[in-house]
């Protein structure tokens, strides 16, 4: 759970069998806490989850303000469909940028050499 930069780990978690999951379980905590936090006069906006998977690898953020949106009128529930297409451009995106990390690192490499050979040139 973070709440602006403090994060609050939980050492034991809960071993789930897919990301749909780990978000419904996420949600569920959400609204709980959603009501913990106004009885304690404080502001459930400022929190979130960060969910990670066995190996510790970033998942999803579940910012407790869903839980507000998902009471608004006018707005439809998410369905485990809704939820599976939010996952999938989730991965998809950490994919891409996964991606993009790594052609930056093999571009630094490259200019690294060529500045090592510049340097031996000299």
């Amino acid at each position: 759970m973070r709440r602006g930069k403090e994060l609050i780990a939980d050492e034991h978690g809960d071993d789930l069998p897919d990301v749909e999951t780990a978000y419904l379980n996420a949600f569920a905590a959400a609204r709980e806490l959603w009501t913990m936090t106004l009885a304690r006069r404080d502001d459930p906006t400022a929190y979130s989850f960060e969910v990670m998977d066995d190996a510790g690898r970033f998942l999803f953020t579940l910012p407790l303000s869903e839980v507000l949106d998902a009471t608004r009128t006018g707005r439809k529930r998410l369905g485990r469909s809704d939820i599976q297409a939010l996952l999938n451009k989730n991965r998809a995106l950490r994919d891409s940028l996964v991606e993009q990390i790594a052609k930056t690192r093999s571009n630094l490499d490259r200019t690294h050499d060529l500045l090592r050979a510049l340097r031996e040139y000299d």
